[in-house]
């Protein structure tokens, strides 16, 4: 019996805005709408999609990860032909033996970046195949950048990729932090021993980094519930939006963060409120908001 699944990086098929002024219909808007949906509605989406075939793709180029029960691979659709990326017979560059397991992956035009793994729990990294070319990014036999010894993991979390320059999450045994290969040279954006901007202490651990004209964004956390959205540019960090931000037009402030889209100088993310109850604090989606021009607008409301 031949059983598959699909994973399809659905925010990167929708064409790339570069409009100063949001709205709800901006595509920049739409495609973490669709984000969202996909994670509200996981099982119904993909319930929807199927492996295509290769007359069955048209215009967009986007990767999806397949698998049976003998074979998994990264495959991508580029002018209606489905191409292997790097499957279970694909020797890791730079490694030892093929790869045997694939996530975390993104997809730009023609180059897809991806987190790969080995037979071994050494052998894993992030990779990047640009025009057909297979390429390592970082793995276990690489510095880490302004920290000490090697990595020793990476973050199953989405990778960041803007042309062939990679944004990503990963730790060693002293550190973790944002890392980003740009243009082949590996720098540290954020780690462990960076201050919040306009918080309190040092950064405890980070998510959803992304990257766009040599600008990177990501999630950031601190002691005593501190979380934030920050972004890199020209080596300078700053805060866009964390927890002591009042949601626009109401008098409570933001309790959490998700899904980041950063399109050139702009940048969308679904923004929650703690939600009191008997068993705990909860946290619930409040709307879609876009920080443009150091202003903050809400362009999505999902109370309405």
């Amino acid at each position: 019996m031949n059983t598959s699944t699909n994973k399809i990086s659905v925010d990167r098929v929708i064409t790339e805005t570069t409009a100063p002024i949001l709205n709800k219909n901006s595509s920049l808007i739409q495609k973490l709408q669709i984000q969202v949906s996909q994670v509200k509605g996981e099982s119904a989406l993909k319930a929807k999609l199927n492996i295509p075939q290769k007359n069955q793709v048209a215009g967009a180029n986007f990767s999806l990860q397949g698998f049976d029960i003998n074979q998994e691979g990264i495959y991508i659709s580029i002018d209606n032909m489905l191409q292997l990326v790097a499957d279970d017979n694909t020797p890791i560059p730079c490694g030892k033996g093929n790869f045997v397991f694939f996530d975390s992956f993104s997809v730009q035009d023609r180059n897809v970046a991806f987190k790969g793994f080995g037979s071994s729990l050494d052998q894993q990294g992030i990779y990047i195949s640009c025009d057909g070319e297979l390429q390592v990014i970082a793995d276990c036999s690489t510095n880490v950048p302004n920290g000490r010894g090697n990595f020793i993991g990476f973050s199953l979390s989405d990778l960041g990729l803007d042309s062939n320059n990679v944004a990503f999450f990963a730790f060693s045994t002293q550190e973790e932090g944002i890392y980003l290969s740009c243009e082949g040279e590996l720098q540290m954006v954020a780690d462990s021993n960076t201050p919040i901007p306009s918080g309190t202490g040092n950064f405890t651990s980070f998510s959803d980094p992304g990257v766009k004209n040599g600008r990177v964004v990501f999630i950031g956390n601190g002691l005593n519930q501190q979380q934030g959205i920050y972004i890199s540019t020209d080596n300078s960090l700053q805060k866009v939006v964390d927890t002591n931000t009042t949601v626009p037009g109401e008098t409570i402030k933001f309790a959490k963060f998700n899904h980041i889209t950063l399109d050139g100088k702009n940048l969308a993310f679904v923004g929650y409120v703690s939600m009191p109850d008997l068993i705990g604090t909860s946290y619930s989606p409040i709307g879609i908001y876009a920080y443009s021009d150091n202003s903050l607008t809400k362009v999505v409301d999902f109370s309405l």
